[in-house]
């Protein structure tokens, strides 16, 4: 019976999701099973091949492992056979570099990343227009912020805003904006599911903080206040300064 180590499953699905969204993978993705399919059909019409045999001739040539079983014979087989070859060397290259450079990028944050140590603070996850009013309100009222969002950086600068470049929904991250000392936690996920997510990990670490989310469908409400949720809204209800003053309550 083989077991997969759970770290290993994680840090699986963290390069997927980091992956998903890189448009230069997205395309090559795209690009790939495109020449996959338009190969295959010519091969399959062209060298009078079965379907299958002329899909594994397309996989295995575009990864330039061919084992010679099956080969062109024809002039425009040929000319295929190596258009395929030179195409896969190329978006192969592009592919193993994304993947490379997410391994790389991980091994400089964890190097660089420090904790932010601050007390009686406000924790935002996630980043989107929707935040833009309440966390410059928040700023303006005196209150230190740290922001955890998968962003290069974010549209305002403050001598009291912090941030931290990451998923917010994950615990490494949610220890380093200092979770056990916050006071309050806004969050707003790209996906009603990553706020969810965020919710629990952030009221497993601290189940004192004061919580606030912003939902897209106002069935996950319920789930949210299972989980411990102070409050939850849904967009339709969402507006810049009554998110503000929602959470804006005496420290």
């Amino acid at each position: 019976m083989v077991v997969i180590n759970r770290k290993v499953i994680r840090t699986f699905r963290k390069v997927l999701l980091i992956l998903s969204r890189r448009k230069i993978f997205l395309y090559s993705l795209i690009y790939i099973g495109f020449l996959w399919v338009v190969s295959t059909l010519i091969f399959h019409f062209i060298e009078g091949v079965g379907l299958f045999d002329a899909f594994y001739w397309a996989v295995t040539t575009t990864a330039t492992v061919g084992y010679g079983d099956i080969s062109a014979a024809t002039m425009i087989g040929k000319v295929t056979s190596i258009f395929v070859m030179l195409s896969g060397i190329g978006v192969l290259a592009v592919l193993l570099g994304a993947i490379a450079e997410i391994f790389i990028e991980n091994a400089v944050n964890k190097r660089n990343k420090k904790e932010i140590k601050l007390e009686n603070h406000i924790i935002i996850c996630g980043w989107d227009n929707k935040l833009n009013i309440a966390t410059k309100e928040l700023l303006n009222s005196g209150k230190e912020i740290i922001v955890i969002a998968c962003e290069e950086k974010l549209p305002m600068e403050h001598a009291d805003l912090f941030f931290i470049n990451g998923e917010p929904c994950d615990d490494q991250n949610l220890r380093m904006a200092s979770v056990e000392q916050a006071t309050h936690a806004l969050i707003s996920g790209k996906t009603d599911t990553e706020t969810l997510l965020t919710a629990i990990a952030i009221e497993k670490l601290n189940p004192r903080i004061n919580t606030t989310c912003i939902v897209s469908d106002h069935r996950v409400i319920k789930a949210l206040e299972k989980s411990g949720v102070d409050k939850a809204l849904s967009i339709d209800e969402f507006f810049g300064i009554f998110f503000s003053r929602s959470v804006h309550v005496p420290f």
